[in-house]
C-alpha cells in the first residue's frame, strides 16, 4: 500500500526523475560549452561523436545510433553542415543516399567537446563509486531497451 501512495508522488516515479535528470545534465553540457567558449550544442556533438568513431554514416544510420528521430538528426546534421563540421556526399553504393563525413574542422574541435565530456562526467558522478555506476548503468540500459523494444512494435504494429 505505502510503495503505491509513494507511487503517486511524481517525485517518486521512475520516469520522471529520468527525464528531469536528462534537462538538469542538459543544462549543465550547455553551461561547460559555454564556459569553453565552443559553438556547439550537446545533440551536435553527440551526432559528431559517431562520426569520430565511423566518418561517412548515413542518416539511418545516425538515426539508429543516436536514438534521435529522423526529423532531428536531419536538423542537426543540416545545422553541423552550414556550421562547416561535416559535409555530405552522394552515396556510391545508392545514389539516392547521402552519407555523412566529419570535416577538418569538425575534427578540430573534438578535444575541446571530449574536455567537456569529462568535466561533466566528473561533476555528474561525483560521489558515486564504480560499483553504483555500473549497476545504473545496467538499469538505464535494460529500461532504454524496454522503450526501444515499444516504440519499434509501435512503429510496426497496426493501428
Amino acid at each position: 500500500h505505502y510503495f503505491y501512495i509513494m507511487n503517486m508522488i511524481l517525485e517518486h516515479q521512475i520516469n520522471h526523475q529520468i527525464a528531469t535528470l536528462a534537462g538538469l545534465l542538459k543544462r549543465q553540457t550547455y553551461r561547460i560549452i559555454a564556459e569553453e567558449r565552443l559553438e556547439i550544442t550537446p545533440e551536435q556533438w553527440v551526432i559528431l561523436h559517431y562520426l569520430w568513431e565511423e566518418n561517412g554514416l548515413s542518416m539511418g544510420d545516425l538515426v539508429i545510433k543516436s536514438r534521435k528521430d529522423f526529423a532531428n538528426v536531419t536538423r542537426i546534421v543540416e545545422n553541423l553542415k552550414k556550421q562547416g563540421y561535416i559535409t555530405k556526399r552522394k552515396s556510391r553504393k545508392d545514389g539516392r543516399s547521402h552519407l555523412v563525413y566529419c570535416t577538418k574542422k569538425g575534427q578540430e574541435i573534438k578535444p575541446g567537446i571530449e574536455k567537456c565530456q569529462k568535466r561533466s562526467t566528473e561533476i555528474s558522478l561525483k560521489n558515486i563509486s564504480k560499483e553504483e555506476q555500473a549497476t545504473l548503468l545496467t538499469i538505464l540500459c535494460k529500461i532504454e531497451n524496454n522503450s526501444l523494444d515499444y516504440l519499434n512494435e509501435s512503429a510496426t504494429s497496426p493501428k
